[in-house]
């Protein structure tokens, strides 16, 4: 039987200013695994990322994620009158709404019909499964562990300095963990102890996880497949068996491309 993949892109290309930043590129991300997306500087690494979140549209070809995403983008994006708090709301906001429409369904359980019996226990399994009655906690232990316990929630990300405000959104995104993760440089304002709490929190994730990272650490941890994104000559490439496999891989390509080079010379 075969697997159905939780993330598609068909013959993706997506163009700035003219310039191919991804050009022609598929691939496939089964439930349940962590891919490390590697790669040169302005290689199209964010870009995918950012396609996959929904927040860009490609200028061919198709994107596709099957189920709830949650996205860290290198900087926070949220207006800076925004308070700590407001940035938890706007996380949880899903869940505060599933939270609300069960109570109100609750409220009037015993004259519900079987129709809203049965809606009542939809959303009270989906609740359970995201672990709802844990978020607030997930949410002050995430901030304690990434060096903000105790942080005001009342103050501006305006006020907070640029790691302390990816920190918090990094905090954010971890507080309803969403079937999949798209995250563009996690380890970025992070301390050892703060990596270290991460590389844990991404290895138990139940979901699947897409990360791009320069953090060789993070990536031997955590990844169970590499995908490079080759700029040159514009091609995805999937490598397996973790960060290191991929490592094995591109070192043997470059020995195989080392004697090709020296067979044509001698030739």
């Amino acid at each position: 039987m075969s697997v159905q993949p939780i993330v598609a892109v068909q013959n993706l290309h997506k163009r700035y200013g003219g310039v191919a930043a991804l050009a022609g590129m598929s691939l496939e991300v089964e439930r349940g695994t962590v891919h490390a997306i590697v790669g040169e500087n302005g290689a199209g690494k964010s870009t995918l990322l950012r396609i996959l979140a929904g927040l860009e549209v490609p200028d061919e070809g198709s994107a596709a994620s099957h189920g709830r995403v949650g996205y860290l983008a290198q900087t926070l994006g949220l207006p800076a009158p925004f308070t700590v708090s407001n940035a938890i709301d706007a996380a949880l906001e899903s869940l505060r709404a599933l939270e609300a429409e069960l109570d109100r369904l609750e409220n009037g359980l015993a004259d519900a019909e079987a129709e809203e019996l049965e809606r009542y226990g939809n959303l009270q399994t989906q609740y359970q499964l995201r672990e709802g009655y844990a978020a607030e906690s997930r949410v002050e232990a995430a901030l304690d562990r990434l060096g903000l316990g105790g942080l005001d929630r009342m103050r501006t990300l305006g006020s907070l300095s640029g790691g302390e405000q990816e920190r918090v959104a990094l905090a954010c995104v971890l507080a309803d963990p969403a079937d999949i993760l798209l995250l563009d440089e996690p380890t970025n304002h992070l301390d050892a102890s703060g990596t270290a709490w991460l590389e844990a929190r991404l290895a138990a994730h139940r979901g699947t996880v897409v990360v791009v990272s320069h953090d060789r650490v993070l990536l031997r941890k955590v990844a169970s497949t590499g995908i490079e994104v080759d700029a040159e000559r514009r091609t995805v490439n999937r490598y397996g068996n973790g960060y290191e496999g991929y490592l094995r891989e591109k070192a043997a390509e470059r020995q195989r491309w080392a004697q090709q080079y020296h067979g044509w010379l001698d030739a």
